[in-house]
């Protein structure tokens, strides 16, 4: 598929320079500010936010302990740092931990590397693009990716998201435009023809 001509079927949704569905924490812009003049540190912070990310993407029990209002802060920041010792190595990192506690705000750290990740890429001159599909396998998306990486005329980050309610079909999130080929989308419209075309 051509990637400049997106077929008939694909739902092309401008947004007016809004970036919707991306992230943009004041705690992530915050945190990069506090630790852009040390790259090492600002990389290490990154890296433990990405693997935790993934980590509570993967266990539920740990996603509702986080996000769960009622769980305690002291407990999320015991569970935290049980699972990343690394940051109490750095002072810095401890201190950042225990103001979000203080804030309340400690659940966001199961997105903090996406967002983090999203304040650096955006100081940098580097856009994210989120592919969205039901497979996260499907070499379509892989063909994709790689089209889009050589069209594109700035650097690109490209996202790899899974969403089962797709059913098949893919969607392209950029801080510009979506492009939605699902076959849920499609299923979507059917459905809007179906309901709006009048019987004779």
């Amino acid at each position: 598929m051509n990637i400049n001509q997106p077929n008939s079927d694909a739902q092309i949704n401008h947004k007016n320079n809004q970036k919707s569905g991306y992230n943009n924490s004041p705690y992530a812009q915050a945190i990069y500010e506090l630790l852009k003049a040390e790259p090492d540190q600002l990389n290490l912070f990154l890296s433990l936010m990405l693997e935790f990310e993934q980590s509570v993407a993967a266990n539920n029990l740990l996603k509702e302990s986080l996000t769960n209002p009622l769980t305690a802060s002291g407990f999320k920041k015991d569970l935290i740092f049980k699972l990343m010792p690394q940051l109490k190595q750095q002072m810095i990192f401890e201190k950042i931990i225990l103001v979000l506690v203080s804030k309340k705000k400690i659940h966001i750290l199961s997105e903090m590397g996406s967002a983090l990740q999203q304040v650096i890429d955006i100081a940098g001159g580097v856009h994210e693009v989120q592919i969205i599909s039901a497979d996260a396998n499907n070499k379509e998306i892989e063909a994709i990716a790689n089209s889009l990486k050589s069209i594109s005329k700035r650097p690109i980050r490209i996202r790899n998201l899974v969403n089962e309610e797709l059913i098949a079909g893919w969607i392209i999130k950029t801080p510009n435009f979506v492009i939605d080929n699902s076959v849920k989308e499609r299923i979507r419209k059917m459905k809007t023809l179906v309901l709006s075309t009048k019987v004779k």
